[in-house]
C-alpha cells in the first residue's frame, strides 16, 4: 500500500525532499506533490459577504448594461486581487521553528517558543499569527503585527497537556487575514517534536506516620528530615535569622544580652520508603499512576530516601530531584505491566492500586 503524501509544508521543496517522495511513490507522488498548493485559502465571513456583493454587482451590470457598475465590479475585483498578493507577501518569506520542552508534567503550563525570521530583503510581513490546534485548541496562537525585512524574533505562549505519555504534536500553521480580512490564508509547518508528559503529581496524599517527622534546618542551610527527635542534646549553637524559636536554649541565652542559642538533638534513623504500583487488573490505572507521582514528590520534598517498584523494575532508594525525575519517566512510559514483588531492602512499602487507593504495608 502506497504511503500518503501530506500537504506541502515549509522547507519541503529541496531536491532531497523530492527524491524521498520519488522513493515512496514514484512519479505519481512527484506529480501529486507539485499539484498540491502550498497555501490554504479560505474566505472569512466578511469575504463571503464581499464575494456575494461582487456577484450581485456583475449580475446587475450585465442586466442593465451600466458602465458604472462594470467599473465598480472591476474595483471590487482589484481589491480582492490585492488582498491575495499582499497576504502572500506577508507569509511567503517567513521561516518558523517551534520549540517545545522535552519533558513536562501533565496539567502544568509550559512555554512554547516560536522563532521567526523574515527572509525577504524588501517586504515586511504584517499581521500574522500561529494556529496550533494541538497546543491551543480553538484559541488563536501568538500574534505578530510586523516583522521587518531580515528581522528575527522569538515569541512565546503557554500551553499544557492533560495526559501522560509521549506526545508528538502534529503540524501547525502560520496564518494571516491581512490586509482586508476577506480571506484566511495559511501555510503548513512541520511538527517534528516529541514531548514526554509525566503524570500529575499534585494529588492530595496523606501518610499518618509522616506527621511525626520533624523538618529542621541543617548547619549549611539544607533541610533535614528525621523520624522524630532523639532524647539527648548533640550541641548548642547560635540561632540564625528565620529559624524556629521553639528549640531556643533559654538558660544559655540568658547569659548574653544580644544573642540567642538553639539546642540541636540527635536524630533518629530516617525511613526508607518504597512506592509499589500494582494495577490489580484495572483497565484504567491513570489515577493510580498520579497517586504514585504525588507520593514520590512528597517523599522527595521531605528528603526521605524513596524507591519505585513498577512492573518488573525496582529503582533502589535514593533522594533528590534527579532520582525523582528518573521515576517520573518510568511512570510516564508505563504500559500496564504487572507488578513483580521487590526483594531486598525495601524499607516501608506503600502499595498503590490502579484505582488510586493506597496503603502502607
Amino acid at each position: 500500500m502506497k504511503s500518503h503524501v501530506p500537504a506541502r509544508r515549509q522547507g519541503e521543496h529541496t531536491p532531497e525532499y523530492y527524491r524521498r517522495i520519488f522513493a515512496m511513490q514514484g512519479w505519481s507522488g512527484i506529480l501529486r506533490r507539485l499539484s498540491t498548493p502550498p497555501r490554504r485559502f479560505r474566505p472569512t465571513k466578511s469575504g463571503w459577504i464581499y464575494f456575494v456583493f461582487m456577484l450581485a454587482t456583475i449580475f446587475f451590470a450585465y442586466a442593465t448594461d451600466n458602465n458604472l457598475l462594470f467599473m465598480l465590479f472591476a474595483a471590487l475585483l482589484a481589491v480582492m486581487s490585492a488582498s491575495g498578493v499582499l497576504s502572500e507577501a506577508s507569509l511567503g518569506q517567513i521561516h518558523v521553528k517551534r520549540h517545545l520542552p522535552a519533558e513536562v508534567g501533565a496539567g502544568v503550563p509550559f512555554a512554547v517558543r516560536y522563532d521567526l525570521k523574515n527572509e525577504s530583503k524588501r517586504l515586511s510581513a504584517w499581521a500574522f499569527h500561529i494556529r496550533d490546534a494541538a497546543l491551543f485548541g480553538s484559541r488563536s496562537g501568538p500574534l505578530v503585527l510586523r516583522l521587518k525585512p531580515g528581522e528575527e524574533k522569538s515569541i512565546e505562549a503557554y500551553s499544557s497537556f492533560s495526559k501522560r505519555g509521549v506526545v508528538n504534536p502534529p503540524d501547525y500553521e502560520i496564518c494571516t487575514q491581512y490586509p482586508f480580512l476577506l480571506f484566511d490564508k495559511s501555510r503548513s509547518l512541520p511538527g517534528d517534536e516529541s514531548v514526554l508528559v509525566f503524570p500529575r503529581s499534585d494529588r492530595p496524599v496523606q501518610l499518618p506516620w509522616l506527621a511525626e517527622r520533624i523538618t529542621e534546618e541543617g548547619p549549611e542551610g539544607r533541610e533535614l528530615e528525621s523520624a522524630g527527635e532523639g532524647d539527648s542534646i548533640s550541641f548548642v549553637r547560635e540561632l540564625k535569622d528565620g529559624e524556629a524559636v521553639r528549640r531556643i536554649d533559654w538558660r544559655k541565652s540568658a547569659r548574653y544580652d544580644d544573642k540567642l542559642f538553639r539546642k540541636e538533638f540527635e536524630q533518629r534513623r530516617l525511613y526508607r520508603v518504597t512506592v509499589a504500583f500494582d494495577p490489580a487488573g484495572a483497565s484504567d490505572y491513570e489515577n493510580g499512576l498520579e497517586i504514585c507521582a504525588s507520593l514520590l514528590t512528597l517523599l522527595k520534598n521531605r528528603s526521605i530516601p524513596f524507591a519505585l517498584a513498577i512492573g518488573a523494575e525496582f529503582s533502589g532508594h535514593n533522594e533528590g530531584s534527579e532520582h525523582l525525575l528518573q521515576q517520573m519517566r518510568r511512570l510516564a512510559l508505563y504500559n500496564g505491566e504487572k507488578l513483580t514483588e521487590p526483594s531486598g531492602d525495601t524499607g516501608k512499602i506503600i502499595r498503590v492500586f490502579g484505582n488510586g487507593s493506597y496503603r502502607s504495608a
